[in-house]
């Protein structure tokens, strides 16, 4: 079982809809790229696990809409439609995010991971002599809208991206998952040991969405 970091890092900005007929016959298609008035083109995957036709935002991929597998595309797009006024207000959210967090979203279109991997391990081994912790083994990877995991057995995950924010917010995300490898969860006493090491915690974990909405 891993323990993430906190969700509200997420880079995605979800819309469900409770509409949607569930009855006809099951498509052909897994996907299908559908242009929607204004906005351009918008990916359409099927889910046969979806119960709603769901939107979501990320700046790495746009809009994708979600299709419960008996429903139609048409009548995927005709609910879309119906969100154009969510959809460009939110697609303008992710530029401004972009905007403000314009070096590192500079700085990730040329990020090298095997270099991103050297930078983020020096760091984890610096924090966790300083703060006194013994991690297990370290990831380096692409992970979605994660920052960062760590297991049970001390296996601590970061994403590359970590590499182009700001250094006191990678440090934020790195010391996190140090704590999870002794406390799991996000109650009070994860929060407590966190803050003794990071006063201004919670003001990071706010700063950190804006380069999850910039990023991701």
């Amino acid at each position: 079982m891993r323990s993430t970091t906190s969700r509200t890092g997420d880079g995605s900005i979800s819309k469900t809809d409770a509409g949607g007929r569930t009855g006809g016959a099951a498509p052909s298609g897994a996907s299908r790229t559908l242009v929607l008035d204004s906005v351009g083109p918008v990916l359409f995957v099927k889910s046969p696990r979806a119960r709603r036709i769901s939107l979501t935002a990320r700046a790495s991929r746009g809009i994708c809409v979600t299709v419960p597998w008996r429903v139609s595309f048409d009548e995927a797009r005709r609910v879309s439609l119906g969100k154009l006024v969510w959809i460009r207000r939110t697609l303008a959210r992710l530029e401004r995010a972009r905007g403000r967090c314009r070096e590192a979203v500079l700085a990730a279109e040329s990020l090298d991971r095997r270099t991103a991997r050297a930078v983020l391990a020096g760091r984890m081994d610096a924090l966790a002599r300083e703060h006194g912790y013994s991690p297990g083994r370290l990831s380096v990877r692409s992970q979605g809208t994660l920052w960062g995991s760590a297991s049970r057995s001390g296996h601590i995950q970061l994403n590359a991206l970590l590499a182009v924010l700001p250094p006191d917010l990678a440090d934020y995300v790195i010391l996190h998952e140090l704590v999870h490898t002794r406390v799991r969860g996000h109650g009070r006493a994860f929060w407590s040991e966190l803050e003794r090491r990071i006063p201004d915690a919670r003001q990071r974990q706010v700063r950190l969405r804006e380069y999850s909405l910039a990023l991701f």
